[in-house]
């Protein structure tokens, strides 16, 4: 009996598939931001009674900085590339890369995202069906197909 990976071929991700792993994995990243803006809020409320009196400039400074720390964790967390939520549910894969480029992966998901998901746009536009994430950081997620 032939193993599972022994009749499984790898073909370029069709952009259907890559905008389903998107929209799944941007909803764990939002997740990951409201449990952050969660912890900023009780940090907030620990250090001042908002019906007492206005929180000072340092308990505000407080609140932003654990918010703040939801860019990073999203940033660690989009450069997993292929082990995300979204790329192990449909079984997306990435050839072996420094993890230099799994950074610039990550670092360029915002960027990607805020202006207009142009980042996720763009496999519609590019002939090999990568996305800006893909070309910019010299990437490229491949899909299983069992035949």
């Amino acid at each position: 009996m032939r193993s599972r990976s022994a009749t499984s071929q790898l073909s370029i991700v069709r952009r259907e598939a890559r905008a389903v792993a998107s929209a799944i994995d941007l909803v764990v990243i939002a997740l990951i931001g409201v449990g952050f803006a969660s912890a900023a809020l009780i940090a907030m409320l620990i250090q001042v009674d908002p019906f007492a009196r206005d929180p000072t400039l340092g308990e505000w400074i407080v609140g932003y900085a654990v918010f703040l720390l939801a860019l990073p964790a999203s940033v660690v967390y989009a450069s997993l590339g292929p082990r995300t939520l979204g790329a192990r549910l449909l079984r997306l894969q990435m050839p072996p890369a420094p993890r230099w480029r799994l950074l610039v992966r990550g670092l360029m998901w915002w960027p990607s995202l805020l202006i207009v998901g142009a980042g996720l746009w763009w496999s519609w536009i590019d002939a090999q069906g990568r996305s800006l994430t893909d070309v910019v950081s010299g990437t490229l997620l491949v899909e299983t197909i069992d035949p």
